[in-house]
């Protein structure tokens, strides 16, 4: 191809336009991502506003090619901040380098402040759609803390991938095939195995999260529900919960020294959720230690030798449950 004086003009002219127009198509695909994300922000329970993710005031972008970067730094740097994926741009003077690394680190420290969902006495709270599974009739209800900030968002109980519940219901026996959380709410009429949480109407990062009225509120609202559905046993997933259940009986924090440590299985009928003198002496109530992922006080098999107990004594009236459930659905075949 003959390139003639004009399309030498041409071409000069081309590449003289295009730096600025791939800048600023690298700046709207920039605002349009953190668009996206304040929304999904909003979805999760979010304030956009108070984590420095308002809008950013931004100069013009000149159309001559000759800006760059003053130093080799600067020009590969992108800001570490999780929120800042477009690199650094200058005006070729180094305050203006300090002053974007400056905004960089105040945007750091401010996300900071909203990286938790849940903070003590924010009314802003992520969702929560985990329902109860409780039903009359059933042989065993397992106990958690409060739901999570993923077991929220899908409803399904110990979600999080980290959680070893369900790998530790199938270990100890307790289920008979390993089970997911999608399984949650079926396992009532599988298994007669249901599932609630002492804090069940607050999801949150972290037990510590909560307040003592959180705790002292639910409590309340545990015992109420396991004394309408009388469920043959209960089980408390973890240690603390039942020193936070102790704290609610007895009015008092559990004390080592004077109370022994928490014991692990069946619990002094004192202590049975759902107990009321004179009208319901409470579920059987069992403890075992917590399946949470963070937790590394237990290893794998000491944490499924202390469910293997429950397991052994949920397994057979499991199978009854199982068997009488079949004759059930045969005999209505039949008619």
């Amino acid at each position: 191809m003959l390139v003639t004086d004009s399309n030498h003009s041409e071409l000069r002219d081309r590449s003289e336009a295009e730096p600025s127009a791939v800048i600023e198509n690298n700046l709207n695909a920039r605002d349009q991502q953190t668009s996206d994300f304040k929304q999904k922000l909003q979805q999760f329970g979010f304030r956009p506003e108070t984590s420095a993710m308002a809008p950013r005031t931004r100069q013009s972008v000149a159309a001559s090619p000759s800006q760059k970067l003053t130093s080799n730094a600067a020009k590969n740097a992108s800001v570490s901040n999780s929120d800042v994926t477009s690199k650094v741009r200058i005006d070729g003077s180094e305050s203006a380098t300090k002053a974007a690394l400056s905004n960089s680190r105040k945007r750091k420290r401010a996300t900071k402040n909203v990286e938790s969902p849940t903070v003590k006495g924010s009314a802003v709270n992520p969702v929560n759609n985990l329902k109860d599974s409780l039903k009359e009739g059933l042989i065993l209800v397992s106990i958690g803390v409060n739901p999570g900030i993923m077991t929220g968002l899908t409803g399904e109980a110990y979600s999080h991938p980290s959680n070893r519940y369900w790998p530790t219901l199938y270990a100890s026996g307790i289920t008979p095939v390993p089970q997911k959380p999608k399984d949650t709410h079926s396992l009532m009429d599988l298994y007669g195995l249901g599932h609630t949480n002492v804090v069940a109407h607050i999801a949150s990062r972290a037990a510590s999260d909560l307040t003592k009225e959180d705790w002292m509120v639910g409590a309340r609202d545990l015992d109420e529900k396991i004394r309408k559905f009388k469920p043959e046993a209960v089980c408390l997933v973890g240690e603390g919960i039942f020193t936070q259940w102790f704290r609610y009986k007895e009015g008092r924090p559990h004390n080592v020294k004077k109370d022994g440590p928490v014991k692990f299985g069946i619990q002094d009928e004192k202590y049975w959720i759902g107990r009321k003198e004179g009208e319901y002496k409470g579920s059987t109530t069992w403890v075992v230690t917590t399946t949470s992922g963070a937790s590394t006080k237990h290893s794998t098999q000491e944490r499924v030798a202390i469910w293997k107990p429950l397991g052994d004594w949920f397994a057979p009236k499991r199978d009854q449950w199982i068997k009488e459930r079949k004759g059930q659905e045969e005999t209505a075949d039949v008619i």
